[in-house]
């Protein structure tokens, strides 16, 4: 784990320098096909190694971490989020399946991204609302959602049950016991309660726009988007290289924050202020990178979806891209 953590650090700290130099470094400099090209597959690599890193060093933090039995005494409660959890092996594998994920987004976008930069206007005009063309954009969005068909393999943390519950539930060896004594460190317990519920609504926007409704986005083409602009290539641009880099190490700075407190290098209160500058920064690098990017009723669709239908998020995403691809595509013809 240690050598695991350590390589993704030093991975980290080299995307960070890529930005500088691709973004900044560069910038009075005249931009040509080549240099984009090459500074497409730079980021390639980097992705693929960066999601390869991070997965690596969450699953090896699971296995040796001391604590595979371990269970915080309320459940769903998260080790960072309240003072006296802790990080379980079920909220790293559960971590990994996501980081997984992101893995696979990455690859989707590069893929959506090479394949349209290839092509001419011309052809873009001509095949754009081909039936072909279609499947083979739906196919490409089937592919990058399917892992959600693994999703019940992995341990669910549900955030919302530290609030919907009016009682208390503590792990008590085999058995469990309820208990309505909201007064122990009730100066905590509401923000704490707090905490759940951005963090929750933080995951559904990560859930439903970086995820679903960027990978519909994606496959219903730059066009359709009034705010997109036909030369905007999402996974290319400095602010969401500083996302996905802050995205990833989120992932991962749970686990290191946790090994200092048990330590005793770092405080359990300092630990969770931390966590939470830590929400702050990445909700704010999410807003930048995909504010003018996404198509936003494709992404009320998807969360309306998530409502209505749970725990069909492929067949889900799907329903969403052909509404809004059959209505792009008859108003084409009516035009």
């Amino acid at each position: 784990h240690r050598l695991a953590g350590g390589s993704l650090l030093l991975w980290l700290c080299y995307g960070c320098y890529l930005i500088h130099d691709h973004f900044f470094e560069s910038t009075g400099n005249q931009t040509t096909q080549n240099h984009e090209n090459s500074r497409s597959l730079a980021f390639l690599e980097y992705d693929v190694i960066l999601g390869l890193l991070g997965i690596s060093a969450t699953i090896t933090a699971a296995q040796d971490f001391p604590h595979k039995k371990v269970q915080n005494a309320i459940v769903g409660q998260s080790g960072t989020l309240a003072q006296t959890a802790i990080v379980t092996q079920a909220e790293m594998m559960e971590h990994a399946f996501y980081q997984g994920l992101n893995l696979w987004q990455a690859l989707y976008l590069h893929a959506m991204e090479s394949l349209r930069g290839r092509r001419t206007v011309e052809e873009i005009e001509e095949t754009e609302n081909s039936s072909v063309y279609i499947g083979q954009r739906l196919l490409a969005l089937l592919v990058v959602t399917a892992p959600w068909l693994s999703r019940r393999q992995f341990p669910v943390h549900s955030f919302s049950s530290n609030w919907k519950k009016k009682e208390l539930r503590y792990n008590d060896g085999d058995n469990a016991r309820r208990s309505t004594d909201y007064g122990i460190k009730q100066q905590h317990h509401e923000a704490t309660l707090l905490l759940y519920k951005i963090k929750k609504w933080q995951y559904v926007f990560y859930k439903h726009v970086i995820l679903h409704g960027l990978n519909i986005t994606i496959c219903l083409e730059p066009q359709r988007n009034p705010n997109h602009d036909d030369n905007h290539q999402t996974s290319r641009t400095a602010s969401w290289r500083i996302f996905w880099i802050s995205l990833n190490a989120a992932y991962v700075m749970e686990f290191f924050l946790q090994s200092l407190v048990k330590r005793r290098i770092l405080s359990q209160p300092t630990m969770m202020l931390l966590n939470q500058w830590l929400m702050i920064v990445s909700s704010v690098a999410a807003l930048q990178s995909v504010l003018q990017v996404v198509h936003w009723p494709a992404c009320a669709a998807s969360l309306m979806l998530n409502f209505v239908h749970r725990k069909h998020d492929v067949l889900n995403t799907l329903l969403v891209a052909i509404l809004f691809l059959t209505g792009t595509v008859v108003t084409a013809t009516a035009d």
